[in-house]
């Protein structure tokens, strides 16, 4: 769990309702927005303010209570490639080589390579502040808060050049997403109370 006012990310035992230690102990980390997991791997997007600093994602590697930075994704903040700007959440790919990084203030998702750090590619481009990112069966699936839209960006993931994409419209504040094998595609909007829709 990120704790941006802290600098921390919390290892929690949901189950048993019990704090486990830390990925990234308090003040280790600036800003700490997004986290995802995979086999022995923890990425996590990183930004203190909004238009300086390092705006990237590091990568720690570890088990149980003992956790190391291992890499850092990205650099500084700006938009020029493997610059990032506002990354908020992020995914690791099913096999774990790769992290795809919603790049809020550039409006595109960034693909990562895990083992060097190096950027693959954009998944996608020209989107309207992408917060969350998810990958599907045939590609990858956006929420873009500023369009209210959630975009599915369609095709293979590390190779080739821009996908096409498929839109869903007429949400309110798109801000993330889960897909739940056997359930379908959850969808968080922020505006108002809020909601969680469930689309099949």
């Amino acid at each position: 769990m990120t704790d941006a006012g802290h600098g921390a990310v919390h290892l929690v035992d949901v189950v048993g309702k019990a704090h486990m230690g830390y990925v990234a102990a308090p003040l280790s980390i600036p800003g700490p927005r997004g986290v995802a997991t995979t086999r022995g791997l923890v990425a996590v997007s990183s930004w203190s303010h909004s238009d300086s600093g390092d705006h990237v994602v590091y990568v720690y590697g570890g088990s149980g209570s003992t956790w190391q930075r291992v890499r850092v994704l990205g650099s500084g903040c700006g938009a020029h490639d493997s610059e990032l700007d506002r990354p908020y959440s992020l995914r690791f790919s099913s096999d774990g080589t790769h992290v795809a990084v919603a790049d809020c203030g550039n409006g595109r998702v960034a693909l990562f390579r895990v083992s060097d750090g190096a950027l693959v590619r954009y998944v996608a481009k020209g989107l309207g502040g992408p917060r969350d990112v998810e990958e599907s069966r045939e590609g990858w699936l956006v929420a873009c808060l500023d369009s209210n839209t959630v975009e599915h960006i369609l095709g293979p993931v590390p190779v080739g050049g821009p996908r096409p994409r498929t839109t869903l419209e007429g949400f309110g504040y798109p801000s993330s997403l889960a897909l739940v094998r056997g359930l379908g595609l959850f969808v968080r909007e922020i505006r108002g109370e809020g909601r969680l829709r469930l689309f099949r």
